[in-house]
C-alpha cells in the first residue's frame, strides 16, 4: 500500500521546482516529488500517476495553469486531485477568485515562505484524505443499500405471489379478483418506482455528475438503458440487477449486451471498468 504523499510542481522556472522541492526536504517531508517545466506533461503525469497533490505556476508559455487546472477538472480520473495555485505576479483578489473558480483549492504566493507552503500542504492533503475516506463509507453505505433493495424487493415479490395464489383459491370470485387484481399492480408500480428512487438518491450523493456526464457522451441512451449503466457503475452483478429491476437475468444479460454496442465498448473492456471511467 502506497505511504508517502505524491507531489506534482509545475513551474516553467527550473529554479521555483527546486525551491519547492528544498522547502520540502528541509521540512523532512515524506513525499514523493516529481516536477515538470511543462504543463502539458504535467496532465500526463497526473493521468497515468497517482498524484495526491498539484502545485502549478499561473503564467506558463505553453499553457496557463488555470488552462491546465481546467483541462484536470474536466477528467474523471483526475478532477478530484487537489490543487494549489501558486504566482508572483497574479496575486489580485480578482487574480484569486479566477483560480479558486477554476478549480484551485488554495493560492501561494511568490517569493514563497516555506512555513506557508508546508502548512497549506499539510492541510489539503489531510482534507483531501478525509474526503477519501467519506467517499468510501458512502460507498460502504450505497452497497449496503442495494443490497436491501435486492432483499426487499425479493420479498415483495413474493407477496404478490401469495396474493396471486389466494386469489385462486376463491369460488365466485369475479370481484374479488378483480381486487386482487389492483392490489397486485398498484404493489407492483410502488416498488418498482420507490425502490429506483430511493436507489438514485444515494447513488448520485456519492457519484454525483455520473448520469449526466454519461447522457453528454451518449445522448441517445434511453432511460431503461441509462437505469444499467447505474447499477454497473456500482459492480452488480446480472442476477441482483435482475432482481433489483423485476427483470429476469437473461434480459439483463440481453440489456448489457445492447449498452455496450451503444457504448461502443469493444468485448475485450470490461463494461463496468469503462464505465467507471466516466
Amino acid at each position: 500500500m502506497k505511504s508517502e504523499k505524491t507531489i506534482l510542481i509545475v513551474d516553467d522556472q527550473v529554479n521555483y521546482l527546486d525551491t519547492i522541492v528544498d522547502i520540502f526536504e528541509q521540512y523532512d517531508c515524506n513525499y514523493e516529488i516529481l516536477r515538470t517545466t511543462r504543463p502539458k506533461t504535467a496532465l500526463t503525469i497526473a493521468n497515468d500517476e497517482s498524484t495526491d497533490l498539484i502545485i502549478t505556476d499561473w503564467e506558463m508559455p505553453e499553457m496557463s495553469g488555470i488552462e491546465m487546472i481546467e483541462e484536470l477538472k474536466a477528467k474523471s480520473n483526475t478532477c478530484d486531485i487537489p490543487i494549489i495555485m501558486c504566482s508572483g505576479v497574479m496575486i489580485s483578489p480578482e487574480n484569486l477568485r479566477t483560480a479558486l473558480v477554476a478549480g484551485a483549492n488554495d493560492y501561494i504566493r511568490k517569493p514563497i515562505d516555506p512555513v506557508e507552503l508546508i502548512a497549506r500542504t499539510q492541510s489539503i492533503l489531510k482534507i483531501s484524505e478525509y474526503q477519501n475516506q467519506m467517499l468510501e463509507q458512502k460507498n460502504r453505505e450505497l452497497a449496503e443499500n442495494s443490497m436491501y433493495l435486492v432483499q426487499n424487493n425479493e420479498f415483495l415479490i413474493k407477496l404478490i405471489d401469495d396474493i396471486q395464489k389466494i386469489s385462486g383459491d376463491i369460488e365466485n370470485k369475479e370481484k374479488v379478483l378483480k381486487l386482487m387484481e389492483e392490489i397486485v399492480n398498484s404493489i407492483d408500480s410502488k416498488v418498482r418506482e420507490d425502490s429506483w428512487h430511493r436507489f438514485e438518491i444515494y447513488f448520485q450523493r456519492v457519484h454525483s455528475g455520473f448520469q449526466q456526464n454519461l447522457t453528454r457522451k451518449y445522448p441517445n441512451l434511453s432511460h431503461t438503458e441509462l437505469r444499467l449503466a447505474t447499477f454497473l457503475r456500482l459492480g452488480m452483478n446480472s442476477k441482483d440487477i435482475a432482481a433489483a429491476t423485476f427483470q429476469t437475468t437473461e434480459s439483463v444479460k440481453v440489456g448489457r449486451s445492447r449498452l455496450r454496442k451503444k457504448l461502443e465498448v469493444d468485448k475485450t473492456m470490461d463494461l463496468t471498468i469503462f464505465l467507471s471511467q466516466i
